[in-house]
């Protein structure tokens, strides 16, 4: 079964409807927070929807690890280390808006959302490539987890 692509950019589909679902959010917060940057929007506005996008992709993150963990994954480590990258970008751009940066800009966005749909593109349908190998591997749903790992 095919997933449809996260409408926030073409081709970033993985093969996990749930994952590419949350991947899509993702863009879009990002995507609704450079909007309001853009708009002039009120320091509360910018702070409640940076707090959703730290807090979604936290989630979305803890989501994809524990399902690498019980699927075994052999690119975790490296999958994780790009999360933690990610998180702190973001975690940076929220302190740069709750501090009011000037130098806070529609580039500094476009960096950041170019990072995440490079981890996207490459690292997680690297990932999804897997989760459809085990998949494929179980017949119907996914093989039982490992729990050694």
């Amino acid at each position: 079964m095919t997933t449809p692509e996260p409408k926030s950019e073409a081709g970033l589909a993985i093969g996990a409807a749930e994952i590419d679902r949350e991947h899509t959010l993702q863009l879009d917060l990002l995507d609704r927070f450079a909007t309001q940057l853009g708009a002039g929007a009120d320091q509360e506005t910018l702070a409640a929807t940076l707090d959703q996008l730290v807090d979604f992709t936290k989630m979305h993150f803890a989501s994809e690890e524990a399902l690498m963990r019980l699927y075994g994954y052999e690119r975790f480590a490296a999958h994780v280390a790009q999360h933690e990258e990610t998180v702190e970008r973001i975690d940076a751009l929220r302190d740069a808006c709750e501090a009011g940066a000037e130098d806070l800009t529609a580039e500094t966005l476009a960096h950041l959302r170019h990072w995440l749909v490079e981890h996207i593109r490459y690292a997680d349908r690297a990932f999804g490539r897997f989760l459809v190998g085990v998949r494929d591997a179980g017949g119907e749903g996914l093989l039982p987890p490992r729990f050694d790992t």
